[in-house]
Parts: structure tokens; C-alpha cells; sequence
């Protein structure tokens, strides 16, 4: 859809948070929802599009937790909120077995992306934490809560806590996005081996299972591919070290969009000249990789 955007909202860092007796890890749940929901979404936290959580980081002597996180929305509608939760726990806290450790509510804070998606403006928010508005599920959709001691007594809230972050939307002449057809051969684009939601954004490609999937299966470095197009066929080409992805489209136009865009923003990085050293990934987590699934 025309207004669909991918976007990457950075979350710098949390102030003014309160010193306690133990030590404790804080980190950052952004969940973003949908900002009118759908009249029978009861339950404005189980109609969540996407959701990340940010490594847990120490606070400094003067209530500074450095978050410097930059997470990767794959797309969403313009019409989207984001809500970003400051939580806490014990240094070294471990969960019992597949919970994760008690978390304790620091505050959240939400934005409304609509307007600056539209029309792909980079904001900057500094923000005052408050009670909890939205409340995390432990991952999108119908699934349990995730469980915040404090969170469910507002009227207890108590702090001056503040959270910074940026809403940066992927620029428009070098952004690409949509699904693309894995086939098996470059002699035709009928033999689908699976579907993959690609993402272009500047000097990178990602590939992720679905939509939905918060956290791509492979991020491709262009500067380090090779793009061979099979014309008569409608087959694109792309090899990365000793890997080998042949992708198609069903409709002429967009296979056309896909290797146009792919090829001019390859063609600008030999303008600029390739990194001289790996950029950090943009997304979460490092795990994301240019290693094939199985």
C-alpha cells in the first residue's frame, strides 16, 4: 500500500532514573500498535504489529542508562503508535526456565508516527515516563503478558525519569519493499521454492520470513554482492560470498522496480566508495546474518 513505511526508530537513552539498594539492568520494550484499532480489538495490546527489546544496560552515577539501540521496523501504515516501556531487574537476574527474570515497571512513554511516516520526517523525542498506557505482551498478537511488578498501580507512579529516541523513516529513493518469489532455477519463475518479505534500504538488502517476522533471516551488504540479471526469464541473480539467491516477482513491473532499484543503489555505493569497515547491524539483534536457513 502507498502508505506503508519501513522505518528505524533509535531509543538513545533513559535519565533520571532512580538510584535503588541492589544493582540492576534496565532495557527498553518498544511495542507498536496500531493507533485506532480495529471497534472489536478489545484489547489494544493483542492488535501489536511488531515488537523489540533492547539488550539490558547498567545506569550510570548520574541516573543514565545509555540504551543506543536502533531497531528496524519492516513496515507498517502510517497510522501506527509507538510505545516504548523502561523496565528493570536484578543484575544477573535468570529466569525459571523458559520465563524470563521478574521485570520491574520503570515507566513508558508513547509517540503517535502517523504525520512523520507520511511524510518522512526525522524526529527527535525527549519525553517524560509516565503509567502504563499499552501493556507488552511477550510477543505480538494473543499471547500471555509480559509480567511488570508495578505497572498495574498507576496511581502509585512516582518519577522523573525521562526517554530519548529518534524516528528515522528509510529514505524513498533508495527504499524497496515487498514479497519476492525464491525460485529454483534461472530458466524459469514458476518453480516458487518459498516467499520472501525483502526489504531494501540503502546498502543493504534483508530478507525475512513474513511481514510480520521482526528480525530478518539475512541482511546481504550490497557493496559485497553481485547482481546478474536473467531477462528472458524474469530471474534476478544475487550472489553474496559463495551464496546464491534466485528471486522473481509475478508482475513484469515490479521485477523491473526490484532490479532497477537493487542496481542504482549498488551503482551509488561505487560512487561513494564501499565502507572500509562493517557497519553495525541496524537491527537488534547481531544474529542477523548472511547465512543461508537451512
Amino acid at each position: 500500500a502507498s502508505d506503508e513505511r519501513p522505518y528505524h526508530i533509535r531509543v538513545e537513552a533513559a535519565m533520571r532514573t532512580k538510584r535503588t539498594e541492589d544493582e540492576r539492568e534496565y532495557l527498553v520494550i518498544l511495542s507498536l500498535a496500531p493507533t485506532n484499532p480495529d471497534a472489536h480489538m478489545r484489547d489494544l495490546s493483542a492488535a501489536c504489529l511488531y515488537q523489540f527489546a533492547s539488550a539490558p544496560r547498567f545506569r550510570d552515577g548520574r541516573g543514565v542508562v545509555d540504551i543506543a539501540e536502533t531497531f528496524l521496523v519492516p513496515s507498517t501504515v502510517c497510522g501506527v503508535t509507538a510505545y516504548l516501556t523502561l523496565c528493570s531487574r536484578a543484575a544477573g537476574a535468570v529466569g525459571d526456565g523458559d520465563e524470563r527474570p521478574p521485570l520491574l515497571f520503570e515507566g513508558q512513554t508513547s509517540y503517535d508516527l502517523g504525520d512523520d511516516l507520511l511524510y518522512f520526517r526525522h524526529v527527535r523525542v525527549d519525553d517524560e515516563l509516565g503509567p502504563r498506557a499499552y501493556e507488552p505482551r511477550e510477543k505480538p498478537g494473543f499471547s500471555p503478558p509480559i509480567r511488570m511488578d508495578g505497572a498495574d498501580r498507576p496511581h502509585e507512579y512516582e518519577s522523573d525519569a525521562r526517554l530519548t529516541y529518534e524516528v528515522l523513516p528509510c529514505p524513498r529513493a533508495t527504499t524497496h519493499h515487498g514479497v519476492l518469489d525464491e525460485v529454483s532455477s534461472v530458466f524459469t519463475r514458476t518453480a516458487v521454492k518459498r516467499k520472501w518479505w525483502t526489504l531494501l534500504v540503502e546498502d543493504r538488502i534483508y530478507f525475512y520470513r513474513s511481514q510480520q517476522n521482526p528480525t530478518a533471516e539475512m541482511a546481504w551488504p550490497l557493496w559485497k554482492m553481485i547482481l546478474k540479471p536473467h531477462l528472458q526469464t524474469g530471474v534476478l541473480e544475487l550472489k553474496h560470498a559463495d551464496r546464491t539467491m534466485l528471486v522473481s516477482h509475478g508482475d513484469a513491473a515490479q521485477r523491473k522496480k526490484w532490479f532497477d532499484m537493487v542496481r542504482g543503489n549498488m551503482e551509488s555505493i561505487k560512487l561513494k566508495g564501499a565502507p572500509r569497515t562493517r557497519r553495525r547491524s541496524l537491527t537488534r539483534r547481531p544474529s542477523v546474518s548472511d547465512r543461508r536457513p537451512s
